[in-house]
């Protein structure tokens, strides 16, 4: 797996290698549920962007690419 990920799929590995990490003992439990709880941010940033880009279309006005949303505006 690449060191970042940029996919739906690399993210869907890497959840799926803390939990094999979990089952084989490689990772603490501990050290999985902060990753976790990373990735469930992540989430809601994803989705937050998603309702902007629906009230963008709603509005009718351009809507950029996911992950390009300007935060500073």
């Amino acid at each position: 797996m690449s060191k970042t990920l940029k996919t739906c799929g690399d993210w869907r590995e890497f959840l799926s290698n803390i939990a094999l990490g979990v089952k084989s003992g490689d990772t603490k439990v501990d050290e999985a549920r902060v990753m976790i709880k990373a990735m469930e941010k992540i989430n809601e940033n994803f989705y937050a962007e998603i309702k902007v880009a629906q009230m963008q279309l709603t509005l009718e006005r351009p809507v950029v690419a996911l992950g390009d949303l300007p935060i500073n505006k």
